[in-house]
């Protein structure tokens, strides 16, 4: 195992949707399923959420065309050490604009 996928797969992980299909649910691809709980999204923006592993299903991560069966739980979840990381860079990106602005006004 490569060190970098060692690091990635020791974050701690956050539920931040759970779904669980209905007991007549037909299969259905994961991301039409989530669109349809989703507000303010995309499929191309979830799909992108499952190639990024953030999409699991009954425990472990699925592709977007995994298909969502009766029972299933669906949870899209972030790895919670590279969102803190996000945003520490967007902040110091901002804090740095908002620095240079101020120095070059």
């Amino acid at each position: 195992m490569d060190e970098q996928h060692d690091s990635t797969s020791n974050d701690e992980l956050y539920v931040h949707h759970s779904f669980t299909a209905d007991k007549g649910q037909n299969p259905l691809r994961v991301d039409k399923f989530l669109f349809n709980f989703l507000e303010d999204t995309s499929r191309s923006r979830i799909q992108k959420a499952a190639d990024a592993e953030s999409i699991h299903v009954n425990g472990l991560p699925v592709k977007s065309n995994y298909k969502v069966k009766a029972g299933d739980t669906v949870e899209l979840v972030w790895r919670i050490r590279r969102a803190i990381r996000r945003l520490f860079q967007k902040t110091f990106r901002w804090i740095c604009c908002t620095v240079m602005s101020t120095l070059l006004s």
